[in-house]
């Protein structure tokens, strides 16, 4: 959904209601999609001009409310929210008895010294 309208903000044509794919079935699927989304959305941003960066989109802000939103905004909310699930994954690891790898620097299962 995400990317949907990363991907068509930054070709001018912002949909009116963003596209729901079907949900994966394997881990092995979701981790070939993610991939894909990310290379997709970084030759996107990589070709993308400074002012397709800085327009503003129509973005969900409330249940049955949207505003206009710049889209490196939501750029950046898509980035921070990736991060915050990451740290979310680690605590469940951590609470199923799995050891927490160093994701952003040395864990108590993965010291760097």
């Amino acid at each position: 959904m995400a990317l949907d309208l990363v991907r068509a903000s930054l070709d001018d044509d912002v949909p009116s209601t963003p596209a729901v794919l079907d949900e994966p079935a394997t881990v092995a699927e979701v981790i070939a999609a993610y991939e894909e989304i990310a290379k997709i959305v970084a030759a996107l941003v990589t070709r993308a001009s400074e002012s397709s960066l800085q327009r503003t989109v129509p973005f969900l802000i409330a249940p049955r409310q949207r505003a206009d939103v710049p889209l490196l905004d939501i750029m950046w909310l898509m980035l921070m929210d990736s991060i915050h699930h990451r740290g979310q994954l680690s605590v469940y690891v951590r609470m199923a008895g799995g050891r927490v790898p160093s994701i952003y620097g040395p864990s108590a299962d993965e010291p760097w010294l």
